[in-house]
């Protein structure tokens, strides 16, 4: 699993992944959109995609993230074009508000 809990930078990149700010970018390349899934929970991303090379050899491909509690997973929006995933990432509303008294 990879803790964003405690990111520091604006950039975080792996082989297979970048993440920059509130949008993580995913290689999976040769797979079909309806063989990626992408479920969440409080502040996991589950990403489950099968992807295939230039054989046919059918790979699969997993990776969670824990992102930091300023974002709404919940509400990710997500593309799938040319090979990459682009998940893009709400952040938590910590604006003050008013409560009327009734």
């Amino acid at each position: 699993m990879i803790d964003f809990n405690y990111l520091t930078g604006p950039i975080v990149s792996r082989n297979d992944y970048v993440v920059i700010d509130n949008i993580i970018r995913i290689n999976l390349l040769g797979a079909k959109k309806e063989d990626i899934s992408i479920e969440t929970d409080d502040r996991k991303i589950y990403i489950n995609a099968i992807t295939r090379d230039l054989y046919g050899k059918e790979w699969k491909y997993q990776k969670t993230f824990l992102m930091s509690d300023i974002y709404n997973v919940t509400m990710a929006d997500a593309t799938y074009e040319n090979g990459i995933l682009e998940i893009k990432l709400n952040t938590v509303s910590k604006d003050k508000k008013k409560v009327e008294i009734k």
